[in-house]
Parts: C-alpha cells; structure tokens; sequence
C-alpha cells in the first residue's frame, strides 16, 4: 500500500514537474516570438514570401496585383490563415509581425502535440523528462530560422506532427473518425504546398499495411476524403492559372513523375548521391541525435514485422515517411542546379522532429552505453558521405549557396561558395560534428545509470549546439533585412514627404523579369498601390498627372528618353541605391 502510494505521489509530482516545464517553455517560445516579431523591420530575404503573400491580399481586396505580376505560385492554405490580418491592418510591416507571432503559436502548438506523441510511445519514462526532450528539440535551428520568415515551413512542422498525433491513435484505437480527421488534415497540408503530396503517399501506404494487418476497412474511407482533397487542390490550382494567366508564375503547379524515374534509372549515381547527400545534412544539423533516433526508427520498424506495438508501429510510419521524402526530393535535384540542392533540407525539414525526439530519449534514457559498433558507424557514415557531397558540389552549375534554403549548412559556406574553399569548409564541418558526437559519447559513458542528469546535459548540449549551427543563417537573414529596410524605407520617406499616392514604377521591358523591386516596395507602402508600367504598356501618358511619382531603376533613362515625355517636365527627387525618383510637376 505504501509502495503505491508512494508511486503515486512520485507520478504526480513527475506531472507537475512536466506541466511546469510546458508552461515554461511555452513562454519561453512566445517572447522570443515577441522579441523577434518587434525588431522586425522587413519581411524576408526569399523571395518565395511574395508568392505566398498573394493569396492574402487578393482575399482581402488589396490592389497589389500591378506591382505583384510574375508571382510563384504556391498553395493557398496558409494565405486564408493571415487574410484576417490584411483585413484589419493596411500597414503590411504590422500584418508581417502578426504573421511571424502566428508562427510562434504555430511552434508552441508544435511543442505540446510533439509532448502528446512522446507520452503515448514512452508511457514508462518520466513525463518531465519527456517535456524537456520536446522543448528542446522546439529549438532545432531550422524552426527558428523559418518562424523569422512568413513561408509555409512552421505551418508544415505542426501538421506533421498532427499526423504523428493520429496516426498514434490509429494503431491504439483504429477508430473511424480517427481517419476521417487525419484526412482532413492531410487534405489541408497539399492545399498549403503542394509537396506535401509525399508525405501523404507515405501516411496512405503505412495504412494500407495497417489495414491489411487489421483487416479494417476504413482506410477506404480515409483514400477517398485524400482523393477529393486533391482534386480540391488541382482545381484551385487551375482557377488561378486561367484566371491570371499573364502575371503567375505557374512553378508548383504540376508533379511529373516519368521524367524523375527516367533520371534515377539512366543516372542512378546521382540519384544514391543526393539521397545520402540529404541523410549527411539531417546527420549534421541533428548530430548523434538524429543519427541514433534514424537507427532507432529502423531497428524497431523491422521489429513491427514480429511485434506489433504502438512504438513499434509508428517507428515503422517515420521510416516509411523518411523513404519517401529522401526519394522524392532527391530525384528533384537532377532538374535543380543550385549549389544548395546538394545537401537540401527545407522540402523535408518538417519531418525530422520525431527522429530528433527518438534519439534524445533513447540516447538518454534508454541506453546504459552507447555501443562501438553504433559509435563507428556514425563516424564512417559522416566521413564517407562527406566526401560524396564535395564530390557532387563541382557539378552544381550555379554558385549560389541559398542559406535560407539549407540552414545548418549555410552557416558555413559564405553566401557564394565559389569564395570559399569546399573541400576545407565540409572538412570543418566533420570536424565540429565528430568533436560534439565523442563528447556525447564520453557524457554517457561517464554518467552510465543516472538518466535524468545524462538526459539534461544532452538537451543543454543540443541546444548549445543547435544554437551555434543557425546561428550564421540567422545572422546573414537578419543582416539581410535590415539592408532591404534601409533600401527602401529612403524611397517611402521622399514618396510621403512629397504626399503622393499616385506611385508609378518604370521597368524599360517587363518581359522575363519577377519585378522584385516593385514587390519589395509595394509590400513597404502597404494598401497604396503601385502601378508598374514599361514602352509597351498603352496607357504611358497617365503619368503625365501632377503629383504623380515616377521610379525607375538606378540610372534608367528609358523614359525620360522617350520624344512623348519631356525631361524637363519632371522633378528629380529621390537616388538611391535602386531607385531615381522623379515627380511629373509641369
């Protein structure tokens, strides 16, 4: 009676402890979100923002649509979620930090479901331990990196975990709605990008397996809700090509699959390359943590044959998962030719927390000492497909090293690779990556049967480490901003120190150009419009209005030049860097 009393108070105050450290942590997460969100001053160095910006504003009435031709088209689905924001704001920087605090939210909500998950595969470990491995883990520095950022990826992080959620309740209850629900959210995820489609291939196959092994027939149900979900998808995607045909970029609007199975056959060294070349960037920017929580995976997945548990099974799901992505996204480097295509995260960032969690706890809790032959595999691994990546970065055609692309890795090569030594850069990286791992294996040598410390000092390590890894990529993006804000934000004085919202932008030929200035400088007036007008366009003598604000790339004449416009007739206002500003005062 006293032993389970005793168990129970112990239970209690683990609880407590862990609901404690959620709370915490959860704070943490939002006043970082906060302090970020505030010191904010432009959006974005991609420019894949201002494709995802425009479901938003068509929604919500803005006229944007001169400035913003040629945009990428991506999934509305995280558009719907801020059109509120554009509803109730028309300064765009306050609608950019609503949308960055909504990420924060988004990574909170990550890290509770993410707790939910691990309680339900390690029922026997502490839960505090449990809520310090998923707090940490909260602060993989991709997650911070793309929270900074109003791109999919934080959306995507939770939705990934969401599925994890239920496809845990599947195995244990294999109740209908739980596929029902679970659709839905797959449904959801294709109509935020469409890449998500290989993560749902991969939840469709777990369960066609789970259904065959339980001979339930509600996978049936859960393929048809999925089915309709892309047609869904398919017909938003076409609404927007006919309906805006001269000013989308129609990239993302198709999947081809014959021509990626024909390179992976006719050049299958490049295809084992990029694969390994993905595995080696998990491996560095996850270390001995990724590592032992993929073996984990792999080991318990083959285990699931035999027996069937819930751990069992869901490890069977990640490996599933993992397959699929690391095979899908590799066959898209043959048609990709820049330089982060070698080690590219970002297509299956969102899936690597469950890998992460596994090795944490396993490393932490589960293993007494961690075994030679798994400490060099680990070392030959990152030796050999280090040597595979610099093998593969020659044949990059372009030079751009995109660090908003592969986060870890653009810590170390500068922002074009080609400036740096390759083969010296990926020998630092081993080198940092080799060091850290013997320094976990000597922690857990050392420490042996005291979990709870081991686990604490591996999460303050991880987070160390994680820290120091995105730390270059964060430093360049912020960096990168507040150059743009700079830029810019001399143009929007002059324009309304001179109270014109009359704003015309001038590109001598709009033919093959995104207009990425005029994009920029929409974003930074807000609700105010600006009219982009080039020799071809019909209507050039309406900028011939007194107040109008003419803007022209540095040094650009064109116009000027032109026998219907006389110089004389315009007012120089403004040169920067990007722009000569003139205002039409006859």
């Amino acid at each position: 009676m006293n032993c389970k009393k005793t168990y129970s108070n112990n239970y209690n105050s683990s609880k407590t402890g862990a609901c404690f450290i959620l709370l915490a942590g959860s704070v943490i997460i939002f006043i970082m979100t906060v302090f970020i969100a505030l010191n904010t001053s432009f959006m974005g160095a991609a420019p894949d923002e201002l494709g995802y910006l425009s479901t938003s504003y068509k929604l919500a009435g803005w006229d944007w649509e001169e400035a913003f031709q040629n945009y990428p088209f991506y999934g509305v689905g995280i558009g719907v979620l801020w059109t509120p924001l554009f509803l109730i704001f028309q300064d765009f920087m306050m609608i950019y930090r609503g949308i960055l605090i909504l990420n924060g939210i988004f990574l909170i909500l990550s890290y509770w479901i993410s707790y939910l998950c691990a309680r339900r595969l390690f029922q026997e470990t502490d839960p505090k331990y449990l809520a310090a491995v998923c707090l940490c883990i909260s602060f993989y520095p991709s997650n911070i990196f793309y929270m900074q950022n109003a791109l999919t990826e934080t959306l995507l992080y939770l939705l990934f975990w969401i599925t994890v959620f239920l496809v845990l309740k599947i195995i244990a209850e294999n109740k209908w709605y739980w596929y029902v629900i679970l659709a839905g959210v797959q449904a959801y995820m294709m109509i935020v990008h469409m890449r998500t489609v290989v993560i749902v291939i991969a939840v469709s196959v777990f369960l066609l397996i789970h259904s065959i092994r339980t001979k339930r027939k509600s996978v049936l149900l859960f393929l048809g809700i999925v089915f309709l979900g892309f047609l869904v998808m398919k017909f938003i995607q076409m609404q927007y090509v006919e309906n805006t045909v001269s000013t989308i970029n129609t990239v993302n609007t198709s999947v081809g699959t014959s021509g990626k199975i024909k390179d992976i056959i006719t050049d299958p060294l490049c295809f084992v390359t990029s694969v390994l070349g993905e595995i080696f960037g998990w491996t560095v920017s996850g270390n001995i943590c990724f590592f032992a929580g993929a073996v984990f995976c792999v080991k318990k997945g083959i285990s699931s044959i035999k027996t069937k548990n819930v751990l069992n099974e869901c490890c069977l799901f990640l490996v599933i998962v993992a397959g699929c992505c690391l095979g899908a996204f590799a066959s898209n480097r043959f048609i990709l030719n820049r330089m982060d295509t070698i080690v590219y995260l970002r297509y299956i960032e969102n899936t690597v927390g469950p890998f992460l969690m596994m090795g944490l706890v396993g490393l932490g809790l589960k293993y007494q000492k961690v075994n030679q032959y798994f400490r060099s595999a680990f070392v030959i691994f990152i030796l050999v497909a280090n040597w595979l990546v610099l093998y593969r970065i020659p044949l990059a055609e372009n030079n751009i090293f995109d660090t908003s692309s592969s986060v870890v890795m653009g810590s170390f090569f500068d922002y074009y690779v080609g400036a740096v030594d390759n083969a010296f850069t990926l020998l630092k990286i081993v080198s940092i990556v080799l060091v850290f791992a013997f320094i976990i294996f000597t922690i857990l040598d050392r420490l042996k049967c005291r979990k709870g410390y081991t686990l604490a000092i591996l999460c303050v390590m991880m987070f160390g480490y994680w820290f120091y890894m995105g730390y270059g990529a964060m430093e360049k993006q912020i960096a990168m901003k507040d150059s743009c804000y700079e830029q810019y934000s001399e143009v929007v004085k002059s324009i309304h120190e001179n109270h014109s919202e009359d704003i015309v932008y001038w590109q001598e030929s709009l033919e093959n150009n995104d207009l990425k200035k005029a994009k920029y400088l929409q974003t930074m007036l807000g609700i105010c419009p600006v009219r982009v007008m080039c020799e071809q366009t019909k209507d050039v003598e309406k900028i011939q209005q007194e107040g109008v604000i003419l803007l022209t790339d540095k040094d650009d004449d064109s116009l000027l030049d032109d026998r219907k416009i006389k110089r004389k007739e315009f007012k120089k206002i403004l040169s920067t860097e990007l722009f000569d500003g003139y205002l039409y005062c006859k």
